[in-house]
């Protein structure tokens, strides 16, 4: 190790890092309570995870006037308030996706891995990425990591199901095992999710939906465990507009306008995921219990200004969101059987 090197990224004490916060601007109220925040929760992740918000200039890092450390430090907690929110309730559908895919898989008694990794069952057409997936699938079966529910079964029963094995394959694995049923399969799949409601929509419409939130909620599930702030967030996946419209107008046309979706909101923002996940979730208790957990969230934060804009504008979530959201919730709970 050479010991000549000028690091980039010199070590900092909290009382160096202090000195950097009030040299850009930010105001210091209370500096023992401002170590201690610091102790448990990095300068990096509170200071450079929300600056953006808070500088005069993108190219400069030069504060507001008036900024203190505990607006920015603010914003930090309601954002992991939202994440933790809708982390849980992304992993409720999860759940939910997993469970339908098991039955679906499994529905004609293909309970052991060689009946239902058998790759007839499956699309026609098949790439080598798509052959990779099922030898990992039957490498989770036969060769399942230890202390999983499948290494369980392997060593104690006589076959592993693929309800048992979907526990052990993430997210992005089940959607991707999805991805590569017959369309008779996709088409009960997604029908298990839309069939309680009076949603007239094309069943094609429906498939793209559910396709296309599942993959917008995984990018988020993934970028909250990473850390992200959940609003600026880079997101690929866009909720489909057609689809989207469709379900809404079938609901309440103030959920969403269409001006508003040109304009970004509920195409790969904050609000279209919750939009999503309020229109997936198929639990009464989830669906009710969904909406207070956002309500107690942003609530604390009610009168907490930001730069002199109000919430909604700095997460950028349309005014009245949590209404248009109740509203959704409202409809489900009077129709989900």
């Amino acid at each position: 190790m050479q010991n000549n090197i000028i690091y980039d990224k010199p070590f900092k004490t909290f009382d160096d890092q202090i000195a950097i916060m009030q040299s850009r601007g930010i105001k210091i109220t209370n500096i023992e309570k401002t170590k201690k925040i610091l102790e448990y929760t990095s300068y990096y992740s509170i200071i450079n995870g929300y600056k953006n918000t808070f500088l005069q200039s993108p190219n400069a890092d030069i504060f507001i006037p008036g900024t203190t450390f505990e607006d920015i430090y603010l914003l930090y907690l309601l954002d992991s308030d939202i994440s933790n929110v809708i982390l849980k309730y992304i992993l409720f559908i999860e759940r939910s996706f997993k469970t339908k895919l098991s039955y679906r898989i499994a529905d004609g008694n293909k309970i052991h891995h060689t009946q239902f990794l058998d790759v007839k069952l499956y699309k026609n057409k098949k790439t080598k990425k798509d052959y990779e997936f099922f030898k990992y699938l039957k490498n989770k079966c036969e060769k399942p990591y230890k202390n999983t529910t499948s290494h369980y079964y392997c060593t104690t029963k006589n076959h592993v199901p693929p309800w048992i094995v979907i526990n052990d394959i993430s997210f992005n694995k089940a959607i991707y095992w999805y991805s590569l049923l017959k369309s008779k399969d996709k088409d009960y799949i997604v029908s298990r999710f839309f069939y309680p409601y009076n949603f007239t929509m094309d069943l094609n419409q429906e498939k793209e939906f559910l396709n296309k939130s599942l993959n917008l909620l995984l990018e988020y599930r993934n970028s909250i465990a990473h850390g992200n702030k959940i609003f600026a967030s880079k997101i690929k996946n866009i909720l489909p507009k057609k689809a989207l419209f469709e379900i809404i107008s079938n609901i309440d046309t103030e959920i969403l306008s269409e001006k508003e979706y040109l304009q970004g909101f509920g195409q790969k923002d904050l609000y279209a995921v919750l939009l999503a996940i309020a229109i997936l979730l198929d639990n009464h208790t989830h669906i009710k219990s969904f909406i207070v957990d956002l309500n107690i969230s942003f609530r604390k934060y009610s009168d907490f200004l930001v730069t002199n804009k109000p919430l909604e504008s700095i997460l950028e979530l349309p005014i009245n969101f949590l209404d248009r959201l109740s509203t959704i919730v409202d409809y489900k709970s009077n129709n989900l059987l």
